[in-house]
């Protein structure tokens, strides 16, 4: 009984790991236009905000102020290197074991 339970337990962890991890922190993206740009309560809701929009491919995240700027695919390159600023790609076709962000929605 107990080996049922712990298989259960590794199961619904990997299935629950594996459904929030969809953004990687990078150094640098590449970018296209902004989507919109406005203040959320927390780098969560930002997040979030990219997930649900279906042209959104990355963020940047000022942490001083929470602001954040959605963009779409683009060319367009910009150093995230700053301390005052957080870049995220979204991958919303690949699961990555090594999450480095997690949203719950």
């Amino acid at each position: 009984m107990a080996t049922k339970w712990l298989a259960f337990f590794l199961f619904f962890i990997q299935v629950e790991y594996l459904s929030c991890c969809v953004f990687d922190k990078v150094s640098k993206i590449r970018v296209g236009n902004e989507t919109l740009k406005t203040l959320y309560a927390n780098k969560n809701d930002c997040l979030a905000a990219c997930y649900a929009n279906k042209e959104c491919s990355a963020v940047m995240h000022y942490k001083a102020v929470n602001a954040c700027t959605p963009f779409t695919k683009g060319e367009k390159p910009i150093n995230c290197a700053d301390d005052k600023l957080e870049c995220y790609v979204l991958q919303r076709d690949e699961v990555d074991p090594v999450c480095k962000t997690f949203v719950n929605f």
